[in-house]
């Protein structure tokens, strides 16, 4: 009898060893992994509600950025404003029998403006230069018409030089700030 109990004990000892590593150690196994991820999908589900809760704010931010761009852009002068500008005060200048021989902002100037991010309560200017040949009259008359434009800030320097051969022509050095900005044609 005393073998029969050990051989029973031993068969109960075995199955519960067995089931115990086979079936109880696994399962308790699985559910910490359960558990955990769980856990992470808890977390990574309130994330995802607080970013929908957010996600207005963001689309608000997005277009106050986007606002703030295009302010920024248009008070920027493009390439195609400052060649219009060019354009403008070359026609000007041929209205009033005058040559424009050079038109001058100088690149430091230019590369200065292009690496600053202008303030958008201060407006920004150019510096422009021109060389320009005819007479006395219509160069007062052109520069008349230069200080009643919009984008005329003031002027910079003004000299006049004669030619030996014809007095009545003479050559103009006019420098004048102009303000950065959207050029428009005027009406």
């Amino acid at each position: 009898m005393n073998r029969l109990v050990v051989t029973y004990a031993s068969i109960a000892v075995a199955l519960c060893c067995l089931w115990f590593f086979s079936i109880y150690a696994p399962g308790i196994k699985e559910r910490e992994t359960l558990s955990l991820q769980i856990v992470d999908a808890e977390k990574r589900l309130a994330d995802f509600q607080q970013t929908i809760a957010d996600l207005p704010l963001y689309i608000a931010k997005h277009k106050s950025l986007l606002e703030l761009r295009n302010d920024l852009n248009s008070r920027l002068y493009t390439k195609k404003d400052v060649l219009k500008l060019f354009d403008k005060l070359k026609e000007e200048a041929s209205v009033r029998n005058l040559v424009v021989t050079d038109i001058t902002p100088p690149v430091e100037e230019l590369l200065y403006l292009n690496t600053i991010i202008p303030d958008s309560g201060q407006p920004q200017f150019l510096n422009i230069g021109l060389i320009i040949e005819g007479d006395y009259i219509n160069f007062g008359k052109f520069v008349q018409t230069v200080e009643q434009a919009d984008y005329f800030r003031g002027i910079n320097s003004c000299k006049m030089y004669g030619h030996a051969d014809d007095k009545s022509k003479i050559t103009l050095h006019f420098g004048f700030k102009a303000l950065l900005g959207s050029f428009k044609d005027e009406v």
